[in-house]
């Protein structure tokens, strides 16, 4: 099972979202995991999200704020390379991971 501290899901068949999902970047081939997914790659990614679900440019939406705050925390893993390392070998064991980077 793929874990995301949210427990968020795409439907209600489906495990748990990983960050690389969220942030729009899961490879349907590879794994998300791969070096294939640069840094650079996941900067655009939440850039691109971010503008899109900000909850200025979404005033009232509760969904978007979620959203918002999903993508950055998936940003604030990814973005750091320790972090994102933890993170990469938690789901490749199924393991759980919090928002501090720390295995649950």
């Amino acid at each position: 099972l793929r874990y995301h501290p949210t427990g968020t899901t795409n439907n209600k068949n489906q495990s748990p979202q990983t960050y690389y999902d969220i942030l729009e970047l899961s490879k349907t081939d590879k794994s998300p995991t791969d070096a294939e997914v640069t840094s650079l790659d996941i900067k655009k990614a939440y850039r691109r999200l971010a503008l899109l679900y900000h909850p200025d440019r979404n005033v009232g939406s509760r969904e978007s704020t979620e959203r918002f705050q999903q993508i950055a925390h998936a940003y604030e893993t990814l973005s750091h390379a320790e972090k994102r390392a933890r993170y990469d070998a938690c789901i490749a064991a199924g393991d759980e991971f919090d928002h501090d980077g720390h295995v649950v």
